[in-house]
C-alpha cells in the first residue's frame, strides 16, 4: 500500500481564476505531465473506476492520484491499494471544489516523485466542481447508469466542458430500468464532441477501451 499524503485546502487555495488555471496547464505541458480531472456526483463510481484504471496505465506511465473529500481518507485508502503516489485533499465543509491553486499544491508533491500522469478524483458534486477550472489537461465526467438517462440534461454545464463522459455501472443498468443508449444520446445532445465510454468496474466492460483512449491522449499531449 502506498503512503497517503494529506493536504488541507483552505480559503486562500480556492480564491483563484482562469488565468491561474491556464498558467498551470502550460507549466504541466512544459514539464511533460498530464493531469486528468475526473468529475462526477456521489455514487457515480469514480473511485472504483480509478482503482481499476490505474493498473492499466502503470506499465506506461508513473501514475499518481489526488483524491478529494471533505475530511475523510476513504477514497485515498482504496486507491492506495493500486497506486504508490496518492494525495488526499481535504476541502472542509465550506469549500466543495478544487481550484487551480489547490491542484498546484498537490501536483508539486507528485512531480517531486517523477509522476507524469496524475488523476484528480474531484469532489463529488456536479455544479461547483465544473465551475472551477483545476488547470487539468483534460476533463472527464463519470455518470452512473443507475442514475437515469437525464443527468446530462439536468446538469448540462459539467457535461459541456467534458472531453469524455464515462457511463459507469453498466452491469446494473437493466436492473434499474436505465436505457444506456438514451443516456448516450442525451450526452451527445449536450456535447457532441465528447467521447462516450460505457464501462463496468465490476465486470471490466469498457475499461481497456478507456485506458487505450487515455494513453493516446497522453501520448499526443506530452509525447510519452
Amino acid at each position: 500500500m502506498g503512503e497517503i499524503k494529506i493536504i488541507e485546502l483552505d480559503e486562500d487555495d480556492v480564491m483563484t481564476n482562469d488565468e491561474a488555471a491556464a498558467e498551470l496547464r502550460e507549466e504541466l505541458s512544459n514539464m511533460g505531465v498530464f493531469m486528468l480531472n475526473v468529475m462526477g456526483g456521489p455514487g457515480s463510481g469514480k473511485t472504483e473506476l480509478i482503482a481499476k484504471l490505474i493498473p492499466k496505465l502503470t506499465g506506461d506511465y508513473k501514475v499518481g492520484c489526488m483524491c478529494t473529500d471533505l475530511d475523510t481518507t476513504l477514497d485515498a485508502d482504496r486507491v492506495s491499494q493500486v497506486c504508490d503516489n496518492v494525495i488526499q485533499f481535504h476541502t472542509g465543509g465550506m469549500w466543495p471544489y478544487v481550484s487551480a491553486e489547490g491542484s498546484r499544491t498537490g501536483l508539486m508533491e507528485m512531480i517531486s516523485e517523477d509522476v507524469n500522469l496524475v488523476l484528480l478524483e474531484n469532489i463529488g458534486v456536479l455544479i461547483s466542481a465544473a465551475a472551477w477550472d483545476t488547470g487539468a489537461t483534460m476533463n472527464v465526467v463519470v455518470v452512473s447508469a443507475s442514475g437515469g438517462e437525464n443527468t446530462s440534461l439536468k446538469y448540462s454545464y459539467i457535461f459541456a466542458i467534458a472531453d469524455a463522459v464515462i457511463i459507469s455501472k453498466s452491469d446494473v443498468a437493466s436492473a434499474c430500468g436505465s436505457d444506456v443508449e438514451k443516456c448516450r444520446s442525451n450526452i451527445k445532445s449536450v456535447n457532441d464532441q465528447a467521447q462516450v465510454f460505457v464501462v463496468s468496474s465490476k465486470t471490466g466492460e469498457g475499461i481497456d477501451q478507456l485506458a487505450g483512449w487515455l494513453k493516446e491522449q497522453v501520448k499526443q499531449r506530452i509525447g510519452a
